[in-house]
């Protein structure tokens, strides 16, 4: 018995030393002119610029053989992790130096990953994350979209570099996204946080509009005293015990709507509207206070009567046009996760969501544009909407977005004469004036 326990575990102690000699690896190669790094991360992996289309790949601090052969990667680089291995904590960094590259892709799959872009420029980002814990920080230049996928898990993203567009979207975890002091939007941010205890901050410049939305969970949004956001500002937060704070500049309207729970809206002394300030609170003990300067209409309405002694109106607070207070009086569904934006350079996209509750949409063009909200569309016609919307921009001055739901709409116009409605369309005639634009095309 015991020679054949002693056997057992010699056996056992040679698969041991046998598992300890796996042998993880990264590999690289320039195909078309693009840098492939892919594989499965010994360690950290840093990518850097030597010179122009020359890089050097290090993986746990070794530099992998290809390195010194890997020339002409003037276009993308594609990072793909996890090759037969799922679930391992990836880092990776991407160092562009002073150089130039169409496009950074990174896939590093599920686990607690880390990934950071530094240095030159980059035409387009596209970041995607699994399960796990994932941090992200854009550093670089990106001159066109930036799209980071997160997944679920508690995430991170920190922007302190410059942005053409920004687009986030988190599964369940508690994630948070940072726009740093100095970091610059050039045209508009989506952020789409999921459920749990999220949380937005801005310190930085964005030069379009803001859209803000998660689901259930204890939501925090930050619009610091140094942030400032050109044009609209919408957060749908969804249910729970959500705080937001506006102390900077917005250029045209706050739109904010929450669900069941105790909800906390401020506007700081600090803060300019340039439009107006809307706000749909929903059942709970809800508080507002305004001590800042709204230049447009001030609209507050809720689902409890009592929320009019947790309202403040601060002794400098301005407000340019009518006060209206319906606390206890919002009789809709008060949510809607759409509140979309059309439009970034030539109304070239559409925006919305589904939900019921207050609608926002904002048409933008180089000349005349429309706003029109508030729509009772439903998911599904949204989805065909925007495809349709999207196959006619080109012909179009200025596109609509739009936000699906029942409820109060308000609208906003960028262009030379832009007009803003707020109205309860159908569908039918949204399809209406898009069949219009297909044969004008």
């Amino acid at each position: 018995m015991r020679f054949h326990g002693s056997r057992s575990q010699r056996r056992l102690h040679r698969l041991e030393l046998l598992e300890g000699r796996l042998c993880l690896s990264v590999s690289a190669s320039v195909t078309d002119g693009n840098l492939i790094v892919k594989g499965d991360a010994d360690g950290p992996v840093v990518i850097t610029a030597v010179s122009a289309g020359v890089y050097t790949i290090t993986d746990n601090g070794v530099t992998i053989p290809e390195s010194a052969t890997l020339t002409g990667a003037t276009g993308d680089i594609k990072v793909n992790l996890e090759q037969t291995t799922t679930g391992t904590n990836d880092t990776v960094t991407v160092d562009l130096g002073t150089q130039t590259v169409d496009a950074v892709y990174a896939n590093l799959g599920s686990g607690n990953n880390s990934f950071d872009l530094t240095g030159g420029t980059a035409g387009r980002m596209y970041y995607r994350g699994g399960s796990g814990n994932d941090s992200v920080q854009i550093d670089s230049r990106v001159n066109g979209s930036a799209y980071v996928e997160l997944g679920s898990g508690d995430n991170g993203l920190i922007v302190n570099g410059e942005v053409g567009r920004l687009g986030v979207s988190g599964g369940d975890g508690a994630d948070a996204v940072s726009l740093a002091a100095g970091s610059v939007i050039d045209h508009s941010v989506d952020a789409y946080l999921g459920a749990g205890d999220n949380s937005f901050t801005a310190d930085g410049t964005i030069n379009g509009y803001l859209s803000v939305r998660a689901r259930d969970g204890a939501d925090t949004v930050n619009l610091d005293a140094t942030s400032s956001v050109a044009e609209s500002v919408r957060l749908d937060l969804g249910n729970g015990a959500n705080t937001v704070t506006a102390a900077g500049h917005i250029g045209e309207n706050l739109i904010y709507s929450g669900r069941d729970d105790n909800d906390t809206v401020s506007i700081a002394d600090t803060a300019t509207i340039g439009g107006n300030f809307s706000a749909k609170l929903g059942a709970g003990e809800n508080t507002v206070t305004h001590n800042g300067n709204v230049t447009g209409n001030f609209t507050v309405a809720s689902k409890t009567a009592d929320d009019s002694t947790r309202f403040t109106l601060g002794t400098g607070a301005v407000i340019g046009g009518t006060q209206t207070l319906l606390f206890g009086q919002q009789t809709d569904n008060g949510h809607g996760h759409g509140g979309g934006c059309g439009g970034y350079d030539k109304g070239s996209e559409s925006g919305g969501g589904t939900g019921e509750g207050t609608g926002g949409g904002c048409g933008h063009g180089n000349s005349s544009g429309s706003g029109t909200s508030g729509t009772g569309t439903t998911a599904a016609a949204l989805t065909r909407l925007r495809s349709l919307l999207k196959s006619v921009a080109a012909a179009t001055t200025g596109s609509t977005g739009s936000s699906s739901g029942a409820g109060t709409g308000t609208g906003c116009s960028k262009g030379g004469s832009g007009s803003t409605t707020g109205s309860g369309s159908t569908a039918s005639t949204i399809a209406s004036t898009l069949r219009a634009a297909i044969r004008r095309r």
